[in-house]
């Protein structure tokens, strides 16, 4: 696929973004609204497998749906040239994989807000009953500014269709994959967030508990093996949120976190506590005899130096460990048959009792060795109270970090934001006047009220983001005005897509009230004409009997109604010339009742059924306007047949509908009896 390839006659290719086991994603321009967007085009594999493009088809459409900052937005699916391919928002961003990689260590609080906006998001996408099914840090985007969005939504979901093949491939990504999942059980919400422990923990450490495990290994510890993971937190991590950790990361779907947002709720709760310092690092534990350290397991790569250099704390053997329980199918797993084995408890040596070394792991990263004098301290020695010892004893309180000064990139960006969204405030607000003088409140009322919606969220993001700005929080304020400016970018659009479909909507009503104008002129037209010539008859007819009248020297006598109408009917000459006429005059009469949907002259001319009157009553409730033709006319002696056909109805909402076959046409017959036509049969 070359660069300059466009999708659709639309979608301008200018460069690759990424490339993954499903597809490519390209950076690609909309050529008629000048909108960048990211085109995540399948892999021929799967775009060449009917029930995954119909499961890929239907999922992505769904996912249209979904409208939240955290969730990576998409506008439209469709197909090229036999690739299939997906419309996305485009995302200036990196992705949470390579954050990972890169080695720098997060802090505590930095890790929680990722948590945090990832949760907001499945929160959101839970609620519309729809499961990721494959969150991982290479699906989680975050930008310059700290907004997070997850990505993939859907086509994880149309593989997970197709998991397992004929070969019991498993598609996904073990790591991250929950033992449901990988069971091939029914997922539900809870497995997403078996995946959000799992990046929090990778946040939090550098590293998954499967560190040098083949992926096919991992998969038969999620089938097999009961036991929890073996989680190593760095002393860094609060209880709180190490327990959050565990919670989510339960074997059990049942003794995870409930839902999403109570994950959120959860993380603000620690984010607070550790705000107002009741969420503290884990100091080492100690007990009246020895110092007892218990070693986390120390990380690797740019981590590693948080836990090495310290000195005075030499380890003893190590204490035999007790043997596994043993289970129906054998024995229990143990630490090295799972591939990793954490480093069993190190015991201190006891100290003298004058000087006794605590080793707490600092804030940034550093060892801090702290002597504490046990008994001989300012007292020339004299021994302190037991109290005093327990409050020289006691860890020092670590203080958050105060923020880092943004940049002058980061400022510099959100003001420049604050006057773009000023500029699309604007122009949303003549897009909508535009798309309303149309009437497009009315006509397309749904795609109005979605750009409507999009416009209240943008206008509300950014006066929030301009209040940030005023008060100096730069990369809230940058975030803020970044989901503005993505709602007022999709309410333009929106906006302008109402306007061009009102704009059609209202053609489609001229051109409809111009057929119905002509319509009636030409049923009008009939109906005077074949008035003239009935009256031309009876004319004839009265002359006729005048002149005979004279000849018998009578005096002439008029006609009643009824014998009028009767001559109507009349057959008067071999070729049937008034035959044709009559019969011609009555479906004249029928064709315009039906259009103008009165059924009473419908009765008068025509034999109405039980059935055939409720289904008249129906077309005639639902359609605002009826076409119908009359052809196949057949005149033989005293009978004639027709057929009538519904040709075109249009709705109360103004759309066209054109007829099913089933009942678009039906057979119409007359009988003359007695000299006189009869009432049409169908």
């Amino acid at each position: 696929m070359t660069e300059k390839r466009v999708f659709s006659d639309k979608y301008a290719v200018e460069s690759e973004i990424a490339r993954g086991g499903m597809g490519v994603v390209y950076k690609a321009v909309h050529t008629a609204l000048g909108r960048g967007v990211a085109l995540k085009v399948l892999h021929s594999q799967y775009s060449g497998d009917p029930a995954f493009v119909q499961r890929f088809l239907r999922e992505a459409r769904a996912m249209a749906r979904l409208d939240h900052a955290h969730i990576i937005r998409v506008f439209d699916v469709s197909e090229d040239a036999g690739s299939h391919y997906i419309v996305m928002e485009y995302f200036p961003a990196t992705d949470l994989k390579r954050v990972i990689l890169a080695g720098e260590e997060l802090p505590v609080d930095r890790c929680l807000d990722i948590a945090e906006q990832i949760a907001q998001g499945l929160a959101y996408a839970h609620e519309q009953g729809i499961v990721h099914r494959d969150i991982k840090p290479g699906n989680v985007m975050i930008s310059e500014t700290g907004l997070v969005k997850i990505a993939d939504f859907g086509i994880a979901a149309a593989a997970d269709e197709i998991s397992v093949t004929a070969t019991g491939q498993v598609l996904g990504t073990p790591e991250y994959m929950s033992p449901e999942q990988a069971r091939g059980d029914e997922l539900d919400g809870r497995s997403d967030l078996y995946s959000l422990g799992m990046v929090l923990y990778e946040l939090l450490t550098g590293r998954t508990p499967f560190k040098s495990i083949s992926k096919m290994a991992i998969v038969g510890k999620l089938l097999y093996e009961d036991a929890e993971l073996p989680l190593d937190f760095g002393p860094q991590v609060p209880e709180q949120l190490r327990e959050l950790v565990r919670t989510l990361l339960c074997r059990d779907p049942a003794g995870r976190v409930a839902d999403a947002a109570t994950v959120v709720s959860r993380i603000r709760e620690i984010r607070a506590a550790i705000e107002m310092g009741g969420a503290q690092p884990v100091p080492p534990a100690e007990d009246a005899g020895e110092a007892t350290l218990v070693m986390e397991r120390p990380p690797t790569g740019p981590r590693a130096s948080a836990t090495t250099g310290m000195t005075g704390a030499q380890p003893a053997a190590p204490a035999t460990p007790a043997a596994p329980a043993e289970t129906g199918s054998g024995r229990a797993p143990t630490p090295a048959d799972l591939g990793y084995a954490p480093q069993p408890p190190r015991r201190m040596p006891a100290l003298d009792p004058k000087t006794r070394t605590m080793v707490l792991a600092g804030a940034g990263g550093g060892v801090v060795v702290l002597a504490l004098v046990a008994f001989f301290a300012f007292s020339g020695g004299k021994s302190e109270a037991p109290h005093e010892r327990a409050s020289a004893l006691a860890p020092t309180p670590i203080a958050a970090p105060a923020p880092a000064a943004p940049s002058p990139e980061v400022v510099e960006r959100a003001r420049t934001l604050a006057d773009d969204v000023a500029k699309l405030e604007t122009r949303a607000a003549e897009e909508r006047a535009n798309a309303e003088a149309l009437g497009a409140d009315t006509r397309v009322a749904e795609t109005f009220n979605g750009a409507r919606e999009r416009q209240t969220d943008g206008v509300d993001r950014a006066a929030t983001g301009r209040r940030a700005l005023e008060e100096g929080r730069y990369a809230e304020a940058g975030a803020a005005l970044d989901e503005g400016q993505s709602f007022l970018t999709a309410a333009i659009d929106g906006f302008t897509a109402a306007r061009t479909q009102a704009a059609s909507a209202l053609a489609a009503e001229k051109a409809e009230a111009d057929r119905q104008r002509l319509a009636d002129q030409r049923a009008e037209a009939d109906r005077r004409r074949l008035a003239a010539e009935a009256e031309r008859r009876r004319a004839e007819e009265a002359a006729a009997r005048r002149d005979e009248a004279a000849a018998r020297g009578e005096a002439p006598r008029e006609q009643t109604p009824r014998e009028q109408g009767a001559t109507i009917a009349r057959s008067t000459t071999s070729a049937g010339r008034a035959d044709i006429e009559v019969v011609g005059e009555m479906l004249a009469v029928f064709k315009s009742a039906y259009e103008h949907r009165d059924l009473p002259t419908m009765a008068e001319v025509s034999r109405i059924t039980d059935d055939k009157q409720r289904f008249l009553k129906e077309i005639f409730s639902a359609y605002a306007s009826i076409e119908v033709s009359v052809s196949g006319f057949n005149l033989v002696q005293d009978r004639a047949t027709a057929v009538v056909t519904i040709e075109r109805l249009v709705g109360t909402d103004g759309n066209t509908v054109i007829p099913s076959a089933a009942w678009r046409s039906a057979k119409l017959s007359m009988r003359k009896r007695g000299g006189e036509w009869q009432r049409i049969e169908w």
